[in-house]
Parts: C-alpha cells; sequence; structure tokens
C-alpha cells in the first residue's frame, strides 16, 4: 500500500510539474509571438532603409560587437532607450547609424542601388576593430547575401616602396579601417598607423617611421555596374 501510495503522489507530482512547464512555456512563447508581431508592424511603417536593416541575418552581423536584435529593435522601431546599450540613433533615405555606449561599437548600414540590383555596406567597429562586409540582395531568397572575393586592398597597397623589413612589419602589425560615405554612397579604405603602432611589440617600435601615401575608395563602376575600389594618393 506504501508503494501505491508513493506512485499516487508521484504521478500527481509530476501532473503538477508538466502543466506548469507547459503554462509557462506557453506563456513565454506568446509573448515572443506578441512582440514579433508588433515588431512587424512597427517596421512596415519605418522607412524602407531600416526595413531592409533587419532584414540582415544575425549569421551575418554576429555578436561580437555586442549585437543583440531587443535593445537595438527597441530603439529604433519605437525610441526605447535602454542605459547604457544602443544610443545615438540616426537615419536618412538610404543611411542608419546606431551607437553603442557600453561596448564603444558604432554600427553603421548603407543601402545603395545601381541598374536594379540592391546592395549594401555593414560596418560594425570599436576603438580596436572592425567587421566590414557588402552585402547583396537575392531577389529570388529575399535576403542578404555576403559578396565574396572583394577587391579590398592589403596593407602594403597602402604605400609606396617598402624595404624588406618594412613590409614584413606593415604584413605583421599593420590595419587599416573602411568609413562610409553615405553622401556619394562610397566606403573608404584607409590604413591606421596608430593601430599598427599599438600593434608592435616593444621591441618592434620606432623600427617603422613611413606614413601612408595611398587611400582606397570602394564604389560602383557605373558602367560595368560592379564594385571596384580606386587608389587615391593622399595629399
Amino acid at each position: 500500500m506504501k508503494i501505491i501510495a508513493s506512485l499516487a503522489i508521484g504521478l500527481m507530482l509530476f501532473s503538477c510539474q508538466s502543466q506548469t512547464e507547459e503554462e509557462t512555456t506557453g506563456s513565454v512563447m506568446e509573448v515572443e509571438a506578441e512582440q514579433s508581431e508588433l515588431d512587424e508592424i512597427a517596421l512596415a511603417e519605418q522607412p524602407s532603409v531600416v526595413q531592409d536593416f533587419f532584414s540582415v541575418g544575425n549569421e551575418v552581423i554576429g555578436t561580437q560587437f555586442c549585437y543583440e536584435y531587443y535593445p537595438l529593435s527597441q530603439l529604433i522601431l519605437y525610441g526605447n532607450y535602454q542605459d547604457g546599450d544602443w544610443a545615438k540613433f540616426e537615419i536618412s533615405d538610404h543611411y542608419l547609424t546606431a551607437h553603442h555606449e557600453k561596448c564603444d561599437v558604432l554600427l553603421e548600414f548603407m543601402v545603395f542601388e545601381a541598374q536594379g540590383i540592391k546592395r549594401a555596406f555593414l560596418s560594425q567597429m570599436n576603438k580596436t576593430d572592425q567587421q566590414f562586409d557588402v552585402l547583396i540582395w537575392d531577389n529570388t531568397a529575399n535576403k542578404w547575401n555576403v559578396e565574396k572575393n572583394l577587391p579590398f586592398p592589403e596593407n602594403t597597397n597602402y604605400f609606396g616602396k617598402l624595404s624588406e623589413q618594412e613590409t614584413d612589419l606593415v604584413k605583421n602589425y599593420g590595419a587599416d579601417f573602411v568609413y562610409i560615405n553615405p553622401d556619394d554612397q562610397t566606403a573608404s579604405f584607409v590604413f591606421s598607423s596608430w593601430s599598427m603602432n599599438m600593434n608592435l611589440d616593444e621591441k618592434e617600435k620606432g623600427k617603422f617611421k613611413k606614413d601612408p601615401e595611398f587611400e582606397y575608395e570602394l564604389g560602383i563602376n557605373k558602367e560595368t555596374n560592379l564594385l571596384e575600389i580606386k587608389q587615391n594618393p593622399i595629399q
């Protein structure tokens, strides 16, 4: 009888626990569904650049630059600021930017179109590192894809003549950053002497004193409708 009573109590406890878990899980799913529906309604009222940005998949944006959908969507879609998270949101007809205060990350997104092909520049940058992606819109799958094999400059391309030792230093310690230019819908590649100096080992500091001679500009070739990069001498 004791065994039967124990089994009965156990079944009652399991039943209550299962019911509680189902109710809790259901409530969470309902809240998430409601928020998703609200976001979809709010997104439909936003400019196209905002809709394009939130079409970028999380696998493209990543998380290493403090990106989280919820606080950023709250800021952009509803104007809700959360202390220490995303702020300083700006927008134009084709350009979007936001700043993460705690991580000191600047996020930039610019959409541009040529001959029916839509592309975008996506930049996530902090003081020492950057992720820059060029995206192209897939009309069939309705999603952004990352463009591959783009003509990005090597670090040594920012200089004229380099000795063998200087070449090794630039290859091993050089760094550049990409800056989006929303006015002319291009992106500038700039060598960072400051970053290279910070990257140098103590024994290497002072051995490289050359300033970069070139910058590069990434934009659309209007004749071919392809992305191209141009070398510009630094004045």
